[in-house]
């Protein structure tokens, strides 16, 4: 992959993050002209960033959970493909 190539991916990983805050982003946190999170006493804008770190925590551990899985089974395929010589 070349570096423009990533550049593309990651563009499009931002253009999916710009549409889910112009859709369920607005449907959930949007109150007119400001945002929820601007109108957040202190304490509750850090309980509800923890609260968001912690969720990102999990989302890493459900995938990576998933990755190994997927992992243990491209393996056995890979393991049982045979070669064949002339």
């Amino acid at each position: 992959m070349t570096s423009e190539e990533l550049a593309v991916e990651i563009e499009a990983f931002v253009v999916h993050a710009i549409t889910r805050v112009r859709g369920t982003g607005d449907d959930q946190y949007s109150e007119g002209d400001v945002q929820n999170f601007e109108g957040l006493n202190l304490d509750d804008l850090f309980l509800w960033a923890e609260e968001e770190l912690v969720d990102t925590v999990n989302y890493s551990v459900m995938l990576a959970i998933r990755l190994r899985r997927l992992q243990k089974e491209i393996a056995k395929v890979i393991a049982g493909v045979t070669i064949a010589t002339s």
